[in-house]
């Protein structure tokens, strides 16, 4: 009897904390925007959109990167990552991908590591044979006043500084998703 009682209370108690986590994703959501909301890089409304302070970072390679003056020719994607980050290691190639096919049309892409060493993030560049330009945020000063937990984290910066989109963790479809809202920025639609 005390056993059937344990088994009940360990189910009950199971089903609660099942339920407690399908709320708490629930509400992590993307709200309905269109016809991008079931993708993980939905356009933000505009009350949600948070203007960015104007930073200015080291590069592995080139010139100091300055956001005001990247934003000033056109949408920024930024990604937050780490050679130690399996999934950004991942999301990395497809960024380059998607990156080939946008610069052309004034998308900017940075790939901010506030973890390695600038030779360490040259070296992986070289392995990976990335071409996205790689910036340091030496002692992650960026990365924490941003509020960015978590890797890889990508986020859209409009002409204005405001983050369009966010995304924290990594998207297997970004080759879809990503280009989806590029477009949509491009496009005026925000």
């Amino acid at each position: 009897m005390l056993r059937k009682n344990t088994i009940r209370v360990t189910v009950f108690v199971l089903l609660i904390v099942s339920a407690a986590v399908l709320v708490r994703i629930g509400s992590h959501l993307p709200e309905d925007t269109g016809d991008d909301a079931n993708t993980p890089y939905h356009i933000l409304p505009p009350e949600r959109q948070v203007e960015l302070p104007d930073f200015t970072l080291t590069p592995v390679r080139g010139r100091a990167f300055k956001l005001s003056a990247a934003v000033a020719r056109g949408p920024v994607v930024l990604d937050f990552w780490a050679t130690y980050c399996g999934p950004c290691r991942m999301e990395l190639p497809d960024l380059e991908a998607i990156r080939a096919r946008y610069v052309s049309r004034g998308v900017q892409f940075y790939a901010i590591n506030a973890s390695d060493s600038p030779e360490t993030i040259r070296r992986y560049a070289a392995y990976a044979r990335l071409s996205i330009p790689m910036l340091v945020d030496r002692r992650g000063a960026i990365t924490t006043n941003l509020g960015l937990d978590g890797l890889p984290n990508t986020i859209i910066v409009d002409r204005r500084r405001k983050v369009v989109c966010h995304l924290l963790g990594y998207d297997e479809r970004m080759n879809k998703h990503l280009p989806k809202a590029l477009d949509k920025i491009l496009g005026g639609a925000i």
